[in-house]
């Protein structure tokens, strides 16, 4: 029998909440290594589901635990699970800036740096992530934050309009710094 994680399930309005779920270590394991190869989360999702015959909801899950699990690491523990993170991470990210693709020509072929921009990204992405560098993605539709009011982040990106100067677009919204 596999090791297991208990996972609590939200209870519902007025009844007793279930008993925990549990999910086996493998799986986590399984879901916590894609994660840190920089895979996307859908792919990620995809690969779970199909090797454990879960459905994608199920698979989320997983996902959800593991990334929740990276907040969680035991004080002692942390630095030394952030540095393995971080060196797989640029690992990924190193293999994938030095890419190469080989290329016909009349002559024969030819090798040329053909970066993976796309899981360059992802890694850099998972390494701001794991350093707190980002802020969440969830953002409260009714632009409030548990009741307090929310201010508006401008982003400044270089408009194609004006040459290049630097124009001020709102992009997300972050809760209001508060009174007093």
């Amino acid at each position: 029998m596999s090791a297991t994680v208990p996972v609590e399930p939200p209870g519902a309005g007025g009844e007793a909440p279930a008993p925990p779920r549990k999910i086996p270590r493998e799986r986590l394991e399984y879901v916590r290594q894609l994660y840190l190869e920089a895979k996307p989360e859908h792919r990620i999702q995809q690969l779970t589901a199909e090797k454990f015959g879960v459905c994608l909801r199920t698979a989320r899950r997983y996902l959800a635990v593991v990334k929740k699990g990276f907040g969680k690491a035991a004080p002692v523990e942390l630095p030394a699970v952030r540095a393995r993170a971080e060196s797989m991470l640029l690992e990924i990210y190193d293999r994938a800036s030095s890419a190469k693709t080989v290329v016909p020509t009349k002559d024969g072929a030819q090798i040329v740096d053909d970066p993976d921009l796309r899981t360059m990204a992802t890694a850099a992405w998972r390494l701001a992530e794991l350093n707190g560098a980002v802020a969440p993605k969830k953002l409260s539709h009714d632009h409030t934050s548990g009741g307090a009011p929310v201010a508006a982040v401008a982003v400044y990106l270089p408009s194609e309009d004006n040459g290049g100067a630097a124009a001020a677009l709102p992009l997300a919204a972050a809760p209001a710094a508060p009174k007093g």
